[in-house]
């Protein structure tokens, strides 16, 4: 079975990992600062929890490709491009960093509020693929987590 943010196990794998990120972390597989990638990964929980109004970045027809690739237990590569909307620097529109300890508990209260969501939750769209089922968005977040926690050797 596919690892989720909703199994409790894989949850506290990922926290467990984001335990060991700090401002001075290094990424080894990316241009991403630790803070960049704590906004970075914070975005995808903002849209999916209705909390972010996105606007969708890809072409309708476009998006079931996108999703296949996305969610294939493929492990990602490292470089891809990503998607304006949750690109971060100046040319993206990502959430920017301020604060590295205030962004990280933003994210870990996001991570927490999205791992305990019920079971009847109607998720907002992912703001490249749209509008997932609940073990899609499950699959999604754990997989989107671990790859830039690998970027940093975590």
């Amino acid at each position: 079975m596919k690892n989720s943010i909703f199994n409790a196990k894989d949850y506290q794998n990922l926290v467990e990992r984001l335990n060991k990120l700090t401002s001075n972390s290094k990424n080894v597989h990316g241009i991403m600062s630790a803070n960049q990638m704590v906004c970075h990964i914070t975005d995808p929980f903002l849209d999916l929890l209705k909390m972010r109004e996105t606007k969708p970045a890809l072409p309708f027809f476009l998006r079931p490709l996108f999703k296949g690739f996305l969610l294939s237990e493929k492990p990602w590569k490292f470089g891809l491009k990503t998607l304006k909307l949750y690109k971060q620097g100046d040319d993206g529109k990502g959430t920017k960093p301020t604060n590295f300890d205030a962004d990280k508990k933003k994210l870990f209260e996001l991570a927490e509020k999205f791992h305990k969501l019920p079971a009847t939750f109607e998720f907002g769209p992912h703001g490249g693929i749209g509008k997932l089922n609940r073990e899609e968005n499950g699959f999604l977040m754990w997989k989107h987590t671990d790859h830039h926690l690998k970027t940093f050797d975590l």
